[in-house]
């Protein structure tokens, strides 16, 4: 059983050593395989560079995590993967996504006081590593994409995409209660589902649940590439010639153990030993009485 273990697993070393030997040959320029797999919940991926290969994944999370971070992240789950907008309608005023589902403070007396409460709660570069792997999950894509943006790293690559935020919001038909915005390149479109409120020269105050109902499964996989190249970072790499030769010393280990085999045997045969268990059979040169092998009898011409 265990030789043919060691047979099998060198032949996949030796695969995986040309595999590497061709992407070497051929000196690809970054390219990621796929979208790369799941490890312990966080999404890791192959990227292939013109001289290294490397795993690359999301940031760790600081040792020990925020109490913030726990906080968000549940209440993400809580929301069923719910993404909500609160914002004003007019030039000026306040836009902000609101990931925690928050109702309307009934004793606010103007929209500043509403303003005040809602605008952009900065959310904690800890609850990154969840949120790339919430990413893959259709159910909770948006809100993890909206969430990764406000965060200080995420913020920061997606090149703060609030000025898009801001100046995309349409309203369908005047008076429909329906909106659509463009929010780091995915299209999202807004149902009011509670009252407006008059914001005065900010014009109406609304609410509404977002949805990204053109959203194909081909283009999340693309906003999912997107992210993992801002925010993954290098958890391996190494140079291709030390991988190929990693690779090769279990193949070079079998061979080797199969040459020491043969000459091992060879010499037990001339001088008169089982080939098996290296016993002299010279009292019994049928069959060897230490493990039983039979002793191989010369051929007649």
């Amino acid at each position: 059983m265990w030789r043919r273990l060691f047979t099998f697993c060198a032949a996949v070393s030796l695969l995986l050593c040309a595999a590497v030997c061709v992407l070497w040959a051929a000196r690809l320029e970054r390219l990621r395989v796929g979208n790369g797999w799941l490890f312990r919940g966080n999404r890791c991926t192959l990227s292939l560079s013109s001289d290294r290969v490397a795993i690359l994944g999301p940031p760790p999370p600081p040792s020990p995590a925020p109490g913030k971070s726990i906080g968000e992240i549940d209440a993400m789950r809580a929301s069923g993967g719910t993404l909500r907008y609160h914002g004003t309608t007019g030039a000026m005023g306040f836009r902000d996504w609101d990931f925690f589902n928050d109702a309307p403070h009934a004793g606010a007396e103007s929209v500043f006081d509403q303003f005040a409460s809602a605008f952009h709660r900065p959310l904690s570069d800890a609850s990154i590593p969840v949120l790339m792997a919430a990413l893959e999950d259709e159910r909770f894509f948006l809100v993890a994409h909206a969430m990764l943006s406000e965060t200080t790293a995420g913020e920061i690559a997606s090149d703060n995409p609030q000025g898009e935020f801001w100046h995309s919001l349409v309203e369908t038909a005047k008076g429909s209660g329906h909106w659509k915005i463009t929010y780091d390149g995915v299209g999202i479109e807004l149902v009011e589902d509670r009252p407006r409120r008059d914001a005065g020269t900010w014009c109406d105050e609304i609410w509404a649940v977002a949805t990204a109902p053109g959203l194909t499964a081909g283009r999340r996989a693309d906003v999912c590439r997107r992210w993992h190249e801002r925010l993954d970072v290098t958890l391996w790499s190494a140079r291709y010639s030390r991988v190929a030769l990693s690779a090769l010393a279990l193949p070079t280990a079998y061979l080797a153990a199969r040459g020491a085999g043969r000459v091992r045997r060879g010499r037990r045969r001339a001088t008169g030993r089982c080939v098996a268990c290296g016993y002299d059979l010279r009292a019994s040169p049928d069959r060897c009485p230490e493990c039983g092998a039979a002793t191989a009898k010369p051929t007649l011409a």
